[in-house]
């Protein structure tokens, strides 16, 4: 039968059998296959026991060893017990293949020695095989409930406000869906286990998804001028969307309009019918209190002050770009400021763009005047490549079919008629807004195609 005791520190043993590695014959060889493990993680758990102590949630689990019981082996929590010998006596790392990690519990004993644990509580089993079914339940998943069941994505969220003192507004959202009377319980089970809830966050939280479905997030408070039915229906909607996207497919602003105009269904929308007057707060809809009250919302918010940006490409974006040229051109686009040479950096763009598609299409080896001998001017030149990295799955498909229909329209900033005039028209001029936003559109194309080219080098 077990009972639990304390027990000195250096009567502490570990397990030379320990699941976590092959067997090994010495303490000293348990040291190094422990040591040697980056996903241990023994420098954060380390600090963690300086700052908050041992769980007392989870006692160490040990077993007297044989012909010697005042020493004891550990059979669960050996990471635990190696960090406190270690932070007792750094010296013990002898091995000069670990001299960082020692360098680092050299240092953090420092600290740990102005209150040092040397007397350890513990669960003690005379007879080890009793402690199998305890490792057994804490390292082998729910079993069905016998096992730690993880929380899920709402649950982590609850835990997370709790801590924070906060309703951040995607827990608003989701609790907000979580209680309406128009969501099945199916639905339900779907917003408390939502996969990817970082994809989900990105995507209701853009501008360009909160004006189309009338939400606002102002001061950590979401409101909404749609009705309350429709709206958790229709977000509901998009987090089964979501389930089926990858991240890189709407990583970005533009490819989260494309995402949004064009692959969720237009049912899904509010319309004017659909809309109440006025605004409402989500959380009056949903349990999401926890003692926190949400901040009033300001009936004029101020404005958030806008620092405008300066150059055409973004500070901080890089491109590998092996050839000397564009690269060139790359990096003088990179340097001049929009203010003052509009007129440079609308040709150079065009040219880079230019240069970049016949570079491409000549290392990846398409035929010069592809399938279809449609692709002598700029706008053929670029949709040939657009397909190409579409076909490779490079450029998601959302974001291809939105790019091509951007350059053909006559109203996009990015039509085909800018790209000319920039060179050819004399009454075309420039504007700062139209060239930022320009790049911006074309930004995620030009990422994938020189990283294409870089991969096939």
């Amino acid at each position: 039968m077990n009972y639990t005791d304390d027990i000195k520190l250096s009567n502490l043993n570990l397990d030379l059998n320990n699941f976590r590695f092959s067997s090994v014959r010495t303490q000293r060889e348990a040291y190094s296959k422990m040591l040697s493990t980056k996903k241990a993680g023994l420098e954060s758990l380390a600090s963690d026991i300086i700052e908050k102590g041992l769980n007392p949630g989870e006692l160490l689990h040990v077993t007297p060893l044989e012909n010697d019981s005042d020493q004891y082996i550990v059979l669960e929590g050996n990471r635990r017990t190696l960090c406190l010998k270690l932070l007792d006596n750094p010296e013990s790392i002898d091995d000069p293949a670990f001299s960082k990690i020692k360098k680092k519990f050299v240092e953090l004993s420092k600290e740990f020695n102005k209150n040092p644990i040397r007397m350890v509580k513990c669960v003690v089993h005379p007879d080890p095989k009793e402690a199998l079914h305890w490792l057994k339940v804490k390292h082998s998943g729910e079993l069905g409930g016998v096992g730690t069941v993880k929380w899920g994505s709402l649950e982590k969220l609850r835990f997370d406000s709790t801590i924070q003192g906060k309703n951040p507004p995607l827990l608003q959202i989701l609790s907000f869906c979580q209680e309406s009377e128009s969501v099945s319980d199916e639905e339900k089970e779907l917003i408390e286990n939502l996969p990817n809830v970082t994809n989900f966050k990105r995507l209701v939280e853009d501008s360009h998804f909160k004006e189309i479905f009338g939400i606002n997030i102002s001061r950590n408070t979401v409101t909404t001028t749609t009705k309350p039915d429709f709206l958790a229906k229709a977000l509901v909607k998009v987090a089964e969307e979501v389930k089926k996207v990858n991240v890189k497919e709407i990583y970005s602003h533009n490819q989260r309009v494309s995402f949004i105009d064009d692959v969720l269904p237009d049912s899904i929308k509010p319309k004017k019918e659909d809309k109440v007057k006025g605004k409402y707060k989500l959380s009056d809809f949903g349990n999401v209190d926890f003692g926190v009250e949400p901040e009033p919302v300001p009936s004029n918010p101020p404005p958030k002050p806008k620092v405008p940006r300066t150059k055409l490409i973004p500070t901080g974006y890089k491109l590998r770009i092996d050839q000397h040229r564009i690269n060139g051109i790359f990096s003088e686009l990179s340097k001049l400021k929009i203010d003052g040479h509009k007129n440079a950096i609308s040709v150079l763009f065009r040219v880079f763009i230019e240069l970049s598609v016949d570079y491409y299409r000549d290392e990846i080896g398409l035929s010069p005047n592809g399938p279809s001998g449609d692709d002598a001017n700029l706008p053929g030149k670029i949709n040939v490549v657009i397909k190409s990295l579409a076909d490779k799955r490079l450029l998601p498909p959302a974001h291809a079919k939105a790019m091509k229909k951007q350059l053909a329209s006559s109203t996009s900033v990015l039509s085909v008629a800018n790209w000319h005039g920039f060179v050819h028209n004399y009454r075309i001029a420039p504007s700062a807004d139209d060239l930022i936003e320009m790049w911006d559109g074309v930004q995620e194309f030009v990422t994938k195609l020189w990283q294409h080219i870089n991969d096939q080098k």
